[in-house]
């Protein structure tokens, strides 16, 4: 059981390291896939072992991938904004001049 308790461990470390990989490529199919998978790998090895001091370190590397997927997506949205931001500074621009 411990071999096998290896295995798994293993191979959910694994889907958070071609998580990192699908996100640095930014392959969102990818990663969206890689969780799902991950989450159905962690939820079998919980039923089956239970939860042990062997998935902190997991859950911790687990809670880095999420607080940098966050950030990601924080950076997205604010340029975003700006990009909203300065078509509609232009737009206003174009305006006044056809208004002068």
């Amino acid at each position: 059981m411990d071999a096998e308790r290896k295995t798994q461990l293993q191979a959910l470390h694994g889907d958070l390291q071609q998580l990192n990989a699908a996100i640095d490529a930014e392959d969102h199919a990818l990663a969206a896939a890689i969780v799902l998978e991950h989450d159905q790998r962690l939820r079998q090895y919980l039923e089956y072992f239970g939860p042990d001091a062997a998935l902190t370190a997991l859950l911790q590397e687990q809670h880095a991938v999420t607080e940098r997927m966050s950030q990601l997506r924080d950076h997205a949205a604010l340029q975003l904004r700006q990009e909203r931001q300065s078509s509609r500074a232009a737009s206003a621009y174009q305006q006044a001049g056809a208004l002068g």
